[in-house]
């Protein structure tokens, strides 16, 4: 394992108008670069992609190439976001943008690569639709396919319409699943030879009412997969049945407790409320949304984001049946971490806090899951912590 770990955060550039009604007015410069020394355990700035707009959600592939959604509402005068392709210049030292391309949807909140990386999906949040590009060999993006979802569910407020909120791509099926927080389903789609996307009615999973399936992981072996729900504060674990290609849950698990296990704060949890879990600290009542998820290295623990609560949830994994037990709960060090990024050697995890203009580094213990606060540093409006892998990671930065 490298002594340096490098990483990519995506911040708000301009204002955002949430699902919830709320204004975020982004103050990023773009993509931030930032390195990680393990043996010292030392995290700082080392660069930025100046100039990119709203890159919330940012992945990096291949030998130099990176993708990130532009979260807009208006894209050249028409309605939608977008989605850029960067690659690292000849030194390593910057990004450089080589295509924008729209994604004919409002709010693209996630990009996802499939395993040949030959494919990429967008998800549009706030249209509720998906678009679909294939992937030449100089990483250049062609579109070539695109969803609309339709319909709703319970929340009066936030499930009124669809809401694609990420995607999932599987392994070895050139599959994609779609969570869509408006609809409650997790949508499964087929990847044709051309790149368009044919919907599996029979594999898709219709999830509980008010739930609001937001992302999720499989395990390393894909026999289960772990779904965060926004609204309901929980998780819901799914076994795969691989010949007939469907889900089955077995479980679900809120990502909330009584009280904090570590950190600052004493938060405590009240009853749930119109479908969003309700969290007091003292006479104040705060609203809770579970937002990312990531399962550890070693496949022995599972981390949950909590809005609201500010925490990290800390789930141990049944090595025999995929099932959750809850461990604890650790305070994120900050406001609304709304994205955190597990270290590919295990021993660290990197929280972006959106709502406090930090990224917090916490070292992991690899035995018990439990997280403690190494550091922090200051990004503004950090959404998305993206790990540089293989031979990326290789590339100097300034």
């Amino acid at each position: 394992m490298e002594k340096i770990q490098r990483y990519l955060v995506g911040t708000y550039t301009e204002p955002v108008l949430f699902g919830t009604g709320d204004i975020l007015q982004g103050k990023g410069k773009g993509i931030h670069f930032l390195e990680l020394n393990r043996e010292t355990k030392e995290l700082k700035l080392t660069g930025v992609a100046a100039g990119v707009r709203n890159p919330s959600y940012v992945a990096a592939v291949r030998k130099r190439f990176v993708y990130c959604v532009n979260e807009l509402k208006r894209y050249r005068g028409e309605d939608g976001g977008s989605v850029t392709f960067l690659e690292w210049s000849e030194d390593g030292s910057d990004l450089e943008v080589r295509q924008t391309l729209p994604t004919h949807g409002q709010d693209p909140c996630h990009v996802a690569v499939d395993e040949e990386q030959q494919m990429l999906v967008a998800a549009n949040f706030m249209t509720g639709s998906v678009c679909a590009y294939r992937m030449d060999d100089r990483g250049m993006l062609e579109e070539s396919g695109w969803i609309q979802h339709q319909g709703n569910s319970v929340h009066p407020a936030r499930q009124t319409g669809p809401h694609a909120h990420s995607g999932i791509w599987m392994r070895g099926k050139h599959q994609v699943i779609v969570p869509d927080l408006g609809m409650d389903r997790l949508m499964v789609y087929q990847a044709a030879e051309d790149g368009s996307l044919v919907y599996l009615e029979g594999s898709s999973v219709y999830c509980k009412k008010g739930n609001g399936p937001r992302y999720g992981e499989f395990d390393r072996k894909q026999e289960y997969l772990y779904i965060v729900n926004e609204l309901s504060s929980s998780v819901t674990v799914l076994k795969y049945h691989e010949k007939e290609n469907r889900f089955e849950e077995v479980q679900e698990i809120s990502t909330l407790d009584d009280t904090l296990i570590s950190g600052d704060g004493d938060v405590r949890i009240a009853e749930a409320c119109c479908g969003q879990s309700s969290a007091g600290a003292g006479n104040a009542e705060i609203i809770n949304t579970s937002a990312d998820l990531h399962i550890s290295p070693d496949n022995r623990h599972l981390y949950v984001s909590n809005r609201g609560h500010d925490s990290i949830t800390v789930f141990g994994i049944h090595p025999e049946n995929g099932t959750l037990e809850l461990l604890g709960h650790t305070s994120c060090g900050g406001r609304t971490p709304r994205n955190f990024a597990v270290d590919p050697s295990g021993d660290f995890v990197l929280v972006a806090n959106q709502d406090s203009d930090v990224v917090v580094l916490f070292e992991r213990n690899q035995e018990t899951g439990e997280l403690t606060k190494v550091s922090s540093l200051e990004v503004p409006t950090p959404v998305c912590v993206a790990p540089i892998v293989g031979s990326e990671n290789s590339l100097r930065m300034k």
